[in-house]
């Protein structure tokens, strides 16, 4: 998922929202959340959750809360801990499905 953030002067970046997977012990997937910030086609700052959910709904979920607020790599560890405290996986997996 990819967000354009438009800002006054010479600001402007783009946000790119990833999904992630690896491979847990037991060979079951686990999905996480990738974020990087890119200017002029560079990468300027990124930052991976690690694995949040063996659910990839609920990850999708947590993704587009994400783009939806405009968080940044900077950002994003401290609130994938409240978004991932508060929100249950259905509530979760509803707000995906509506979109």
């Amino acid at each position: 998922m990819k967000k354009w953030v438009a800002a006054t002067g010479a600001s402007d970046f783009l946000l790119n929202y990833f999904r992630t997977c690896t491979k847990s012990r037991k060979n079951t997937p686990l999905y996480g959340v990738y974020v990087e910030k890119v200017k002029d086609g560079q990468v300027l700052e990124t930052e991976d959750s690690g694995a949040i959910s063996p659910d990839m709904a609920y990850v999708d979920g947590v993704i587009k809360i994400l783009a939806k607020n405009t968080v940044t790599p900077m950002s994003v560890c401290e609130v994938l801990d409240e978004v991932l405290s508060y929100y249950e996986p259905e509530v979760l997996f509803a707000m995906n499905a509506k979109n």
